[in-house]
Formats: C-alpha cells, sequence, structure tokens
C-alpha cells in the first residue's frame, strides 16, 4: 500500500516547511527491510531533525518535546524487542 500523507495521525508533518524531510525520513524507515528494521534510514531522520531546528516556529518546543517523548517509546520497543 502507499502511505496517506494527509493521514490526521501525522499531525500534519508531512506538510509544511520540513515537509519533505519527514516524508523521506518515514517512507524509508515504513518500508525498511534491513534489521535492525529502518537502520539505514538514520541520515534521514537527521536532516528531518535538522529541519526541525531551522523553522522553530513551525516545529517549535511542544513538538520536539512530542518527537522525543515517541521517539524514546519507539527506541524502547525498537531496540528491546525479542
Amino acid at each position: 500500500g502507499e502511505i496517506n500523507w494527509d493521514c490526521p495521525c501525522l499531525g500534519g508533518m508531512a506538510h509544511g516547511p520540513c515537509g519533505p524531510e519527514f516524508r523521506a525520513a518515514f517512507s524509508c524507515f515504513v518500508y525498511s527491510e534491513e534489521e535492525p528494521k529502518g537502520i539505514e534510514c538514520v541520515d534521514k531522520f537527521k536532516g528531518m531533525q535538522d529541519c526541525f531546528r531551522r523553522y522553530p516556529e513551525d516545529y517549535g518546543d511542544g513538538m520536539f518535546s512530542h518527537l522525543r517523548t515517541r521517539a524514546r517509546n519507539w527506541r524502547a520497543d525498537f531496540f528491546y524487542r525479542n
């Protein structure tokens, strides 16, 4: 299937000034076949994070806080899953 970039579950992050970086990182992870999953996407996620920092008015502290929480939860699931 294809990713629905308009899904409310993505919180609008697929659009806006960092939309291309977000879509690149997210689709890389979704379609990753590497082990551990997404390992080849690290540079794309770094590019997305760098973009967020360039646009603090669009991706302010609240968004980073939310993303940090999600990242911690994702890492816990990602690295400690059996």
